[in-house]
């Protein structure tokens, strides 16, 4: 969504409800509840998190577990193979 073009967004989103089938669309999208949907969006993510909270996703937890306990060394070196592989595939998508 475009924060500076809601009337854009609000298009958009008519356009993929059209797509999916939505028949009440145009009734039920307006700009006021594209707005308070993107409020509510931007509260929940800045809402505070702890570090335990990474726990309570079964992927997260997984990793943090493992890289906690082959130290800072190997997550340094776990670390610096995730970039590379980034950078790796950042390159098939760049489209400059």
């Amino acid at each position: 969504m475009s924060p500076g073009n809601p009337d854009r967004a609000l298009q958009e989103l008519r356009n993929v409800a059209r797509i999916n089938g939505v028949r009440d669309a145009k009734k039920t999208l307006t700009t006021e509840v594209l707005m308070c949907a993107m409020e509510e969006a931007v509260a929940s993510a800045r809402a505070f998190q702890s570090p335990l909270d990474r726990f309570r996703v079964p992927t997260l937890c997984r990793r943090s577990c493992c890289l906690l306990s082959v130290g800072p060394e190997g997550a340094r070196v776990a670390s610096n193979l995730l970039k590379r592989k980034i950078k790796r595939t950042s390159r098939h998508w760049n489209t400059d």
